[in-house]
């Protein structure tokens, strides 16, 4: 994947085990999985399996966005390649890459949604 003009976001590779995200911290940063498998945790469960595919993979979004804690534990369950980015970058990218931003806008709507319906997964 290509970086939005005028957005230089990381790209870091973990190993298989690695937590790349919390449940109950604090975050500014979200990711776009680029290459492998996550694990998704809440109270230690596990709830949901990304696997990297054409469709861009947000996590971490929630909490980055809405200043809140992480929602979810998020483990790499093979070696990862991510797209890392800062919160506050969130208005560069809509105006740099808008197609890009209404992904992210919608996968947040759909995680807010799923958070309010238990029976629904969030990740």
């Amino acid at each position: 994947m290509s970086s939005p003009k005028g957005l230089t976001p990381f790209r870091k590779i973990f190993p298989e085990g690695h937590t790349l995200l919390k449940e109950g911290e604090t975050g500014t940063s979200f990711y776009i999985l680029e290459r492998g498998t996550l694990e998704i945790r809440v109270k230690g469960k596990a709830i949901n399996t990304i696997t990297a595919s054409d469709e861009l993979e947000f996590v971490g979004e929630v909490a980055a966005l809405l200043d809140t804690p992480r929602t979810a534990t998020v483990i790499a369950k093979t070696e990862i390649s991510v797209l890392y980015f800062e919160a506050g970058n969130f208005e560069k990218i809509i105006g740099a890459a808008p197609t890009l931003g209404m992904k992210l806008a919608r996968s947040l709507a759909k995680k807010l949604s799923a958070l309010q319906s238990p029976t629904k997964k969030a990740a």
